[in-house]
């Protein structure tokens, strides 16, 4: 028997010692580390391609059962690296001597054993801290030598540097994720190049590289939120007297963040509106251009059903501030509006002293007469709104057919039947004065 054989017969005693059922792990380590010694020895001393496949293959599957015994933590990252990289080098190895010499189904099997190997590095080195999760991806990208194989490792490191940028930005952390973000590409051009002739790793890049595309815009709103928030302190904080150059820079950078964000991320496009509202409304004291960024905003966060933001600083301030400029819009509405009608009852002051005179002299016992009398002096607009019942019939009329009556009358003279168009804002205000004496009239009824 050659020497080499009789080196791998003796590391396959150790091998199966190894793997004996109940063996404690460190005494199941130590028996694959002279395993693995004495196939090296096996290598050294092999004369054929087929001593030297055979000696390689076992020290692959020796050094990867090493890598399932140790538990995957930062002490053991350079022993797991030295010996992920020992049974993928040596399964490669193994194929190339035994190429010529070995039958199809042994190259298949030591094929398939690299493979499995590989993908157990990748989950074993996910349980490590991101760095040496990275630093392992990276050194097993140096030591493969196939293409297939090192598209399938880029593709790992790439999706696992957008995880983490991912994570990044769910904590606010842009500057991290953007750092992420930016380190995608080399493994994003690797996995073009090596899957040049593989559909699935081509189509697995493209996606990455749109995934990484719209997170980088969310990012760059985030980051140029965050530089408009800073100036902004610095703008209102540093100087009494307030810098319009520093303010203007300021909206430039929160609709750079809304340009970045606009059909990328929701969320960051109606913080951005909502800071260019605040701008616009605490600073620039511009109400109207504030309400159309707040609405916008709200009208953002409102698209994002179901997710909600009604605890969030920036959705609290857009909707106090388009309530408040709603209440403040009507208080001025109303104000107008008394100020018109004022001025048209003051044209009108004949008519009112007029009415008021029936009022005061008619509404006693005599309020069939008022009633006459505003129907007479101040006849509705519309033909169809008439009193009737004449001077007789009113007179010899019960209470409760003249209350009809008079609740009859007060929709004919209500100033929402009037039609402002066609008689005029002078006539409605008139029909509203009409109106009260004849409710307080109608009131008397009740009792």
């Amino acid at each position: 028997m050659h020497v080499s054989e009789i080196h791998r017969k003796e590391g396959n005693s150790f091998y199966l010692q190894a793997r004996r059922d109940g063996i404690a792990p460190i005494l199941r380590q130590a028996k694959l580390e002279k395993a693995c010694m004495f196939y090296n020895k096996a290598i050294q001393t092999a004369s054929t391609s087929d001593q030297k496949s055979s000696a390689y293959k076992n020290l692959g599957r020796a050094s990867w059962e090493i890598t399932c015994n140790i538990e995957a933590n930062e002490k053991a990252f350079n022993e797991l690296s030295f010996y992920y990289k020992e049974a993928i080098t040596s399964f490669y190895n193994a194929e190339q001597f035994g190429a010529t010499c070995k039958s199809a189904l042994w190259l298949t099997d030591v094929k398939s054993s690299r493979s499995q190997c590989l993908n157990s590095s990748f989950q074993k080195y996910i349980e490590l801290p991101f760095s040496m999760h990275m630093g392992g991806l990276e050194k097993l990208c140096n030591i493969l030598d196939e293409p297939g194989h090192q598209a399938e490792c880029f593709t790992h490191i790439g999706q696992t540097l957008f995880n983490a940028a991912v994570k990044a930005l769910e904590k606010k952390d842009y500057k991290t994720s953007l750092s992420h973000l930016k380190e995608c590409y080399r493994p994003i051009e690797e996995m073009r190049r090596l899957g040049e002739n593989d559909p699935l790793v081509v189509s697995e890049a493209e996606v990455l590289s749109g995934d990484v595309l719209l997170h980088t815009a969310s990012a760059e709103s985030m980051q140029a939120v965050a530089m408009g928030d800073s100036l902004l302190q610095k703008a209102v904080m540093d100087s009494e007297e307030l810098k319009m150059s520093l303010i203007m820079e300021v909206l430039d950078w929160y609709v750079e963040a809304v340009i970045s964000a606009r059909d990328v991320e929701i969320e960051h496009e109606a913080i951005a509106s909502s800071r260019i509202g605040k701008v616009y409304d605490q600073i620039l004291k511009m109400p109207c251009k504030a309400k159309k960024y707040f609405i916008h905003s709200l009208q953002l966060a409102h698209s994002a059903a179901p997710k909600s933001f009604v605890n969030e600083d920036w959705f609290i301030l857009a909707r106090d501030s388009v309530a408040r400029f709603q209440e403040e819009s009507l208080v001025e509405q109303q104000r107008r509006e008394e100020e018109l009608r004022q001025k048209y009852l003051k044209d009108l002051q004949g008519d009112l002293s007029k009415l008021h005179a029936f009022r005061d002299k008619l509404s006693g016992g005599s309020q069939y007469l008022l009633l006459l009398k505003i129907y007479q002096t101040f006849p509705p607009k519309n033909k169809d709104h008439k009193l009737s019942a004449t001077k007789a019939q009113l007179k010899s009329m019960d209470r409760p057919d003249l209350k009809k009556l008079f609740l009859k009358a007060c929709i004919h003279y209500h100033p929402d039947k009037q039609d402002v168009e066609k008689h005029g804002l002078p006539w409605k205000y008139f029909s509203a004065e009409i109106t009260k004496v004849l409710t307080n009239v109608y009131e008397t009824f009740k009792g």
